[in-house]
């Protein structure tokens, strides 16, 4: 097995020939593009992020971004203006700011090259571009052709047509984007939260609490509303249907159900949002598990009590 990358290059300014979109301080999904690139990288391990800023334009000010607690806890985001020197032997993850992509490509193509004897690895999928784990050199190769039309597209195309490439399956529900417009953009965005479901929901996420839980969580990502406030009122309410359960006759378990399944609905947005904007915390979890295990016991009682009425 091959040694993971620890470094990663985020192409930005022109890539392919034109100004990417989205830029990389629009919002999407509740946080700056760019920060959301990083910790893409940063939450697989990446430890030092360069940005790769090409074109004409000075580089942007990315203080703001660099010192988001996010990222500073896992690794540090610079600017360069070209490929940076480093061990030829380094592999490098390299991703284009032109895409919107699911959450577990960057884990996926770490997969691909670490299996693979290729010189980069990715996920299956024609459209699947937006991030590629290569040596140093096939990186700075890349980079140098990014300002031109279909620059990086076609150094991968050569790669592939060589057999170079080692390919791994796409993540559940993966998808990689290219917008273009503020329209396809948000289509993007929408795409970006609809694939926060899991593939071990049960019947009951899948069909009902997803379906309400996720269009929830699309909103609140706009907001100041951390995860653990959501935690907080999942709990209420799962206490608030304990409560009402325990008055006892078919009204009051009507009504305390209904309490704990919003509850429950309530519960799934606390982790969408979590992923969605990489608000994950130690705190957070144990408050949720703490938080989850008071809700059943409360909602047990609950139960209890109104069939002793």
């Amino acid at each position: 097995m091959r040694s993971v990358p620890c470094e990663g290059w985020i192409v930005a300014g022109v890539v392919d020939g034109r100004p990417p979109v989205p830029s990389l301080f629009e919002t999407v999904g509740g946080m700056p593009h760019l920060l959301r690139l990083a910790c893409e990288m940063a939450f697989v391990g990446i430890q030092r992020i360069h940005l790769i800023w090409l074109g004409e334009d000075p580089p942007p000010d990315i203080d703001a971004i660099s010192s988001d607690p996010r990222l500073t806890s896992r690794a540090t985001l610079t600017v360069s203006t070209g490929p940076v020197e480093g061990p030829a032997d380094h592999s490098v993850m390299v991703i284009r700011s032109d895409r919107v992509f699911h959450r577990d490509i960057p884990k996926q193509a770490i997969a691909a090259w670490s299996s693979s004897t290729g010189v980069l690895g990715r996920v299956t999928g024609s459209e699947s571009d937006a991030v590629v784990v290569v040596e140093r050199e096939t990186a700075r190769r890349m980079v140098s052709v990014a300002h031109e039309p279909g620059g990086m597209v076609g150094e991968l195309a050569r790669l592939e047509a060589a057999g170079q490439v080692g390919l791994a399956d796409q993540p559940y529900l993966g998808f990689t984007t290219a917008p273009t417009d503020p329209r396809s953009l948000r289509i993007a965005e929408r795409q970006l939260v609809w694939s926060l479901r899991k593939a071990a929901d049960g019947l009951a996420s899948k069909w009902i609490n997803r379906h309400i839980s996720l269009p929830i969580s699309w909103l609140l990502a706009r907001t100041r509303v951390h995860p653990n406030h959501v935690t907080i009122a999942a709990f209420l309410c799962a206490v608030a249907g304990g409560i009402v359960l325990s008055r006892g006759g078919y009204a009051a378990g009507i009504g305390g159900m209904l309490l704990v399944e919003l509850g429950s609905i309530i519960d799934g947005v606390d982790g969408e949002l979590a992923r969605l904007r990489f608000q994950f915390t130690k705190a957070g979890q144990w408050l949720d598990t703490v938080a989850d295990d008071l809700g059943n016991i409360a909602y047990s009682v609950g139960i209890a009590a109104n069939l002793q009425l």
